[in-house]
């Protein structure tokens, strides 16, 4: 039997399961219910943990970083992600080997081998060892060893270190990466790909159901028949629904969330937002009469205001050292008893950020 539901459920459920609807006080609860967060831009996926949270700041993330309780490194679709540090033993060997494949070409192109990738791990775990450098450091480093760097180089191979279990990306002083040494992790025990595959999409639907096959792959980068195959040992767990039009399963203990009183929402979503990344059909909340207003192409997701549910405008935030300003501009008349609730979301993420925060309504959008 499937079961139907429509787009106002679709979307409810979706928000209730990446924390939208119901916020958290702790990293690690938070990213064990949203898996990860892409974080290709740090301050993005920083401000992603903001609008799933309740009572968090965003030094509470540079400092759990640091701390190594949460990871920042490369997994889903071969991008930077924040996760749980203690998913990255069963997460790494996943998903390190299927990137390393997948950029064999690219690896060809700038003349880096197993032999040069192995060499430049190898020297980069000896230079890690005396604690985190820079990206321009370790460019010089690996270039007065002999080996390539110039250009996309030295990303490669740092990114082929990471996938290797050797280091990960720390915000030091600023948003931008430096890199440090990861502790060993104890993946000798990793029970193999059928069962983590399996393990991971039940971890996708808690997060992003309902969904199926295409937005697993989507969402994560693997190939369509691995997707499939973690869907299909959930068989016993999982309901079978018409969600909106495309057919899909949802975990059964979301079932109840059916029952809720959908409660009128606003947020602020940053640029390259989980909730939009992760689903190949978006109309029910990327209706596709605005859709290149906010995902232009080129990888690019713009900030988005969420309305219920649906994306209804865009939004900017530019910060000095004096002041910050959020610029929203929606692309529907914004209704008058909804400004309070934009207003204290402004104030969040200026609270988010330790500086208060200055709404700028703009015009309705052409």
């Amino acid at each position: 039997m499937t079961l139907t539901i429509d787009p106002a459920q679709l979307r409810h459920l979706r928000l209730r399961a990446q924390g939208l609807a119901a916020p958290c006080t702790d990293l690690t609860e938070l990213l064990d219910g949203a898996v990860s967060l892409q974080a290709q831009d740090y301050n993005a996926a920083v401000l992603g943990l903001r609008v799933r949270s309740r009572g968090l700041v965003a030094d509470d993330v540079r400092a759990a970083l640091i701390d190594g309780v949460l990871g920042w490194t490369w997994l889903m679709r071969g991008t930077l992600h924040l996760v749980a540090m203690a998913d990255l033993p069963w997460l790494l060997p996943l998903f390190g080997p299927e990137i390393i494949r997948q950029t064999a070409r690219r690896y060809r192109e700038l003349a880096l081998d197993m032999d040069t990738r192995g060499r430049a791990t190898s020297l980069l775990r000896r230079i890690l060892a005396d604690g985190p450098q820079t990206r321009a450091a370790l460019k010089d480093k690996l270039e007065a060893a002999g080996l390539p760097a110039e250009g996309q180089a030295c990303p490669y191979l740092l990114r082929h270190a990471a996938l290797e279990g050797v280091l990960v990306c720390v915000p030091l002083r600023s948003s931008r990466p430096h890199y440090r040494l990861l502790d060993d992790l104890p993946t000798e025990g990793w029970p193999g790909v059928e069962v983590t595959i399996t393990r991971l999409a039940r971890r996708f639907l808690r997060a992003f159901g309902p969904a199926n096959a295409a937005d697993l792959a989507r969402w994560s980068g693997l190939p369509m028949p691995l997707s499939r195959t973690g869907l299909d040992a959930l068989a016993g767990e999982v309901t079978a629904v018409n969600a909106a039009g495309q057919r899909a399963v949802m975990l059964n203990p979301q079932l109840a969330w059916l029952e809720d009183e959908p409660q009128p929402g606003l947020h602020l979503l940053p640029a390259f937002d989980a909730l939009l990344l992760s689903h190949v059909e978006r109309d029910p909340i990327l209706p596709a009469a605005i859709s290149r207003r906010i995902h232009p192409g080129g990888g690019i997701i713009r900030p988005s205001l969420l309305l219920d549910g649906v994306v209804r405008g865009r939004w900017q935030l530019k910060r000095s050292r004096r002041s910050l300003t959020i610029f929203v501009t929606p692309f529907v008349p914004l209704p008058r008893a909804r400004l309070p609730q934009l207003e204290a979301e402004v104030a969040d993420v200026g609270r988010f950020l330790g500086q208060q925060a200055t709404l700028q309504l703009e015009a309705v959008a052409a």
